[in-house]
């Protein structure tokens, strides 16, 4: 009987991805399984890309196990911090050098990084990828995520990846445009006086954050979208 429960339990579990794997069904939203496989072979190209990415969310959405699969390996990281001295020189000063470790230590306190970091790596194996801003304040920090859909990588600077946002986004959602920052109001303002303009421009890269999953391609895909290829 036991082994019976178990076996039961295991169909149960597996279920809503094994009927993800019927070939010609409706299975992902708008897509069919054909529309996934085709994605993955040319994740590269901007439309699979985007396909890939709403796959991701959309089973996210619909699949417990999906779901739990993810909150698992981005709940890994617990981002616990601490700051260690280095490179001390022999004669210190001892009022100076506490001075400037309490700024650190006030500084990463108010980067709230547990929090901040833990909403970045969830969208990484979510999407494949985070594109943020950054809001920094005397006494607060921030993270505004925007959505990928609007954004690519253009350009790396000091080894970390800048981006550019597609700025049509608030032709789309006008009334969002009061909810960020001033450099988007700028840019977009110009868009407006002079429509020739493209509406893909860079974002200054001291004020953003991109994380990928993977740092070998200068693509994006969600890490685990393609378990549900298989027959």
């Amino acid at each position: 009987m036991e082994d019976e429960l178990k076996f039961n339990l295991e169909n149960i579990r597996l279920l809503d991805l094994k009927l993800i794997h019927r070939t010609q069904e409706k299975i992902i939203g708008k897509f069919k399984r054909n529309d996934l496989v085709k994605a993955m072979e040319a994740p590269e190209q901007d439309v699979n890309n985007k396909i890939l990415r709403n796959i991701s969310k959309y089973l996210y959405n619909v699949s417990p196990q999906y779901k739990r699969l993810i909150l698992y390996f981005s709940n890994l990281l617990t981002f616990d911090n601490y700051i260690e001295p280095y490179n001390l020189e022999e004669k210190i000063n001892i009022k100076k050098f506490k001075k400037n470790y309490n700024q650190i230590v006030s500084q990463v306190e108010k980067m709230n990084l547990i929090h901040e970091l833990s909403k970045v790596i969830h969208s990484v194996f979510k999407e494949g990828v985070f594109f943020g801003y950054i809001h920094q304040g005397e006494d607060s920090f921030f993270l505004q995520q925007l959505d990928a859909d609007y954004c690519k990588i253009t350009f790396i600077e000091d080894g970390v990846y800048g981006f550019a946002f597609n700025f049509q986004y608030f032709h789309i959602y006008p009334e969002r445009l009061r909810q960020y920052p001033q450099e988007f109001s700028d840019i977009y303002n110009k868009i407006r006086e002079n429509p020739s303009n493209t509406y893909w421009h860079d974002l200054t890269a001291e004020n953003t954050l991109c994380i990928k999953f993977d740092g070998t391609v200068w693509y994006f895909i969600p890490p685990f979208v393609g378990i549900v290829t298989g027959k």
